[in-house]
């Protein structure tokens, strides 16, 4: 997730970020949340967490999609509710899991339903939600979503990730989509004000942190890509075995080629590259294999060229830049966006075994010192 998130802020947003919290439908986010809906910054002299902050005023939105970004981010952050430590923590996780399972029973945006599911993975109430009805509502509204239905199981073994996987007409993770909700948010709320108050007490604890401006737009990366869909056990359940007279080889198959070329995040593109490997071995061919391998540490290296093109987003207040990274990043996902901010910057990441060297040689840094 680091490598993700990194890729996305860059290293002087995340370095201030992890230090700081270590403690649509098809709707444009923009029209999700009312241009009038402010957000009034509490008036207290502690330390404030503006994603905290944020995420509790998301989370009260009627509008089905910021109130699900609000609560898988306060549910992540929470980890185990149960294992709250004092009185307020208690309150504060009851009151939590009351929003949520009032959520649960209202929204139908499969979106917004992918991330309740996310947050009950990452509170670890899933029997919970299964029996508030969220894996039904999947179901119901969202195409059976394999990636939302996955989060809802623990540690799935093969026969069950494979029934899931015929079951779903959907295969679609919303990691995007969430990013936009929360630039949408981080623009109508004193979030600098929230920031400064933390630096300060972070200084005052002996943190030292980084003078690099920090934008909407960085923090929204960083809320909206804090969780994302796992494969919850697809290596296992596609590529250990192959029988060709059964059903779901083809649909592995399926959700392996969509992945590797069309996953919105680089993790599930990788994933599938890997998985699709891992069929081509499991069903003798190792020239294929081989073939798949290669792709892999191909688009690896292209992704590590392009990644440093995220600079050019960190801190900027170039609001037109910030709407094409987010058109962008919904429409193409993470490599696309990226691919993008690489033409605007003239990085030359077009032949990917000499990528990583570019990428070093534009940022300054000798290759021989780096590796």
């Amino acid at each position: 997730m680091i490598r993700i998130v990194k890729s996305l802020t860059g290293g002087a947003a995340l370095a201030f970020a992890v230090a700081a919290v270590s403690v649509q439908g098809t709707e444009p986010a923009s029209e999700i949340i009312a241009p009038d809906a402010g957000i009034k910054a509490p008036q207290q002299a502690e330390p404030r967490d503006p994603l905290a902050e944020t995420a509790a005023w998301l989370s009260q939105q009627s509008d089905e999609r910021p109130r699900a970004a609000g609560l898988l981010y306060r549910l992540s952050m929470m980890g185990r509710v149960q294992a709250a430590r004092s009185g307020d923590e208690a309150t504060d996780a009851a009151s939590t899991i009351d929003e949520f399972e009032h959520a649960i029973r209202t929204t139908t945006d499969g979106a917004a339903l992918a991330w309740l599911a996310l947050a009950c993975e990452s509170a670890d109430v899933r029997k919970f939600c299964i029996a508030q009805g969220l894996d039904d509502a999947i179901v119901a509204h969202d195409g059976a979503n394999f990636f939302s239905r996955i989060s809802l199981r623990k540690q799935p073994d093969v026969e069950q990730t494979r029934r899931l996987l015929l079951d779903s007409t959907v295969r679609r993770t919303y990691e995007p989509e969430r990013v936009a909700v929360w630039h949408a948010a981080m623009q109508r709320y004193d979030w600098r004000e929230a920031l400064e108050t933390q630096r300060k007490a972070l200084e005052t604890q002996g943190v030292e942190l980084s003078d690099a401006p920090v934008s909407e737009l960085s923090l929204a990366l960083l809320a909206g890509f804090s969780s994302f869909s796992s494969s919850g056990g697809l290596i296992e359940a596609c590529g250990t075995e192959i029988d060709i007279t059964a059903r779901w080889v083809d649909a592995c198959g399926e959700i392996a080629a969509e992945m590797a070329e069309h996953g919105r995040t680089a993790y599930h593109r990788f994933l599938g590259l890997t998985l699709l490997q891992k069929r081509a071995e499991a069903m003798g061919d190792p020239e294929r294999a081989a073939s798949h391998a290669a792709d892999l540490r191909a688009r690896q290296n292209h992704f590590s060229c392009i990644a440093w093109a995220s600079s050019a987003i960190d801190g900027t207040t170039d609001e037109t830049l910030q709407r094409d990274y987010l058109k962008w990043l919904e429409r193409d996902g993470e490599i696309g966006a990226l691919e993008r901010l690489a033409e605007l910057a003239e990085l030359d990441c077009s032949n990917p075994p000499d990528a990583r060297t570019e990428a070093l040689r534009r940022a300054g840094v000798d290759s021989d010192a780096d590796s």
